[in-house]
């Protein structure tokens, strides 16, 4: 059963015949009641829900930093994970089965305001150990020592993530990562963005691929 909401001309909550009556963050809708299909998937469309499976696993498992990435962009109409499925989709697009998607192109984090992190290298002092710097080229509105750096590493053989915030400053232009022993002689995308004192994000950059 249906209810009227707001008078006889008003939006309507739940089931009439073969359409459901809803509101989802303030907007109101009706949509069809899905009918499951006996017909087999095209090859295309195995392809498209594989590789869109791939994207939501890879961005799940990396939630909190994506709900703060996106956090800046308008969430009214959709949430942060859906606004980073947006930003993300075309790196995982076409992606032929067992292949690996460009994780150098993957957009963790948006923003105009905040300055993005510059300058940015990787280095190994010794075995499981990775060194990161960055260059502060000077305050600025858009950059100040105080904004806090997020790192994010990710490991495809192992599909585990290690997330590092609120531990470096722009100012420290530098972070020592000591990585876990199943970490060690694997190819890690490590990624960066900074967040202002007004939680305000920049977009995030690619820093590289750290092999030890």
């Amino acid at each position: 059963m249906a209810r009227i909401k707001n008078g006889a001309n008003g939006a309507f909550s739940g089931k009439v015949g073969s359409v459901v009556g809803s509101n989802w963050r303030d907007v109101d809708y009706i949509r069809g009641i899905s009918k499951r299909s006996s017909r087999k998937p095209t090859d295309k469309q195995s392809e498209v829900r594989r590789n869109f499976g791939l994207l939501a696993e890879f961005l799940a498992s990396l939630r909190p930093v994506i709900d703060q990435g996106f956090k800046n962009q308008d969430t009214r109409k959709a949430t942060a994970q859906n606004l980073a499925i947006q930003a993300n989709y075309p790196v995982f697009e076409n992606l032929e089965e067992d292949s690996l998607p460009d994780y150098a192109k993957v957009i963790l984090s948006k923003g105009k305001l905040v300055g993005k992190p510059a300058g940015c290298m990787l280095s190994a002092s010794e075995q499981g150990v990775m060194w990161i710097t960055w260059e502060m080229y000077g305050y600025s509105a858009i950059e100040r020592g105080v904004d806090q750096a997020t790192i994010v590493l990710y490991c495809p053989s192992l599909a585990a993530s290690i997330v590092l915030a609120d531990q470096y400053l722009r100012q420290d232009q530098k972070a020592e990562i000591v990585l876990p022993g199943n970490w060690v002689d694997q190819s890690i995308c490590v990624y960066m963005f900074m967040t202002s004192m007004e939680d305000k994000n920049s977009d995030s950059v690619f820093v590289g691929f750290f092999n030890n």
